[in-house]
């Protein structure tokens, strides 16, 4: 699990609206999402829109599945921990090679 600060949108499932949000945690499982108001209901799909790497980004959209959700400090927002659910195996690697240069 690696500190990041991504930004990405959020869309609840049934949604047509994302939310921008902020990955400020990331790892091959799942992230911790930081947005200005409540996503959804533990239990509930999310899908999420975002790029990692600097140089030749890769676009990764997933649906991930609500394991918590609270209200953090006024700086953090929601903050709402999320599992991945449907990942492609090349989305995987692309994200556990990811994390894996940016290990501290």
């Amino acid at each position: 699990r690696i500190r990041t600060s991504l930004t990405a949108s959020a869309t609840p499932h049934g949604a047509s609206a994302p939310h921008e949000v902020t990955l400020i945690d990331l790892s091959v499982d799942g992230s911790l999402v930081s947005s200005t108001s409540a996503l959804c209901a533990t239990g509930d799909l999310v899908r999420l829109d975002f790029s990692i790497g600097a140089e030749n980004p890769v676009r990764l959209l997933t649906l991930a599945r609500v394991c918590h959700s609270h209200e953090g400090t006024s700086e953090e927002g929601f903050l709402t921990g999320v599992l991945f659910e449907n990942m492609s195996a090349t989305a995987r690697v692309s994200l556990k090679d990811f994390v894996l240069s940016n290990l501290d």
